[in-house]
């Protein structure tokens, strides 16, 4: 299967609601993860750990078969690890961006 066709030449249709919402929500993260990698900025500057960090959770929101080819998991668990790691690192950042903020002279 390759470019939204099937084996026998019919094309992929997706009819579940809930299976459209949860793509445009991993694409919409891919996009920002990969926009703040360039950027350099998410919740708080990032260092290049952090950015080869959304560069990963952008490669695995858009393409899960990347992981599941060598996993064997589930392409949506792929997805949620990703969309969980883009969560944890903007928390992350965000508690750093208060603390910094905080301390005057620090800013």
């Amino acid at each position: 299967m390759n470019g939204g066709v099937k084996e026998n030449g019919g094309i992929i249709w997706i009819n579940d609601v809930f299976k459209i919402v949860w793509i445009c929500l991993a694409s919409l993260v891919a996009i920002f993860a990969f926009a703040s990698a360039l950027q350099g900025f998410f919740a708080d500057d990032c260092n290049w750990g952090e950015r080869g960090v959304l560069l990963a959770v952008c490669v695995v929101a858009f393409r899960p078969s990347l992981v599941t080819d060598y996993t064997g998991g589930a392409r949506v668990a792929v997805q949620l690890v990703a969309v969980a790691v883009f969560v944890g690192l903007y928390l992350y950042q965000k508690k750093r961006r208060v603390a910094a903020e905080a301390v005057p002279g620090l800013a």
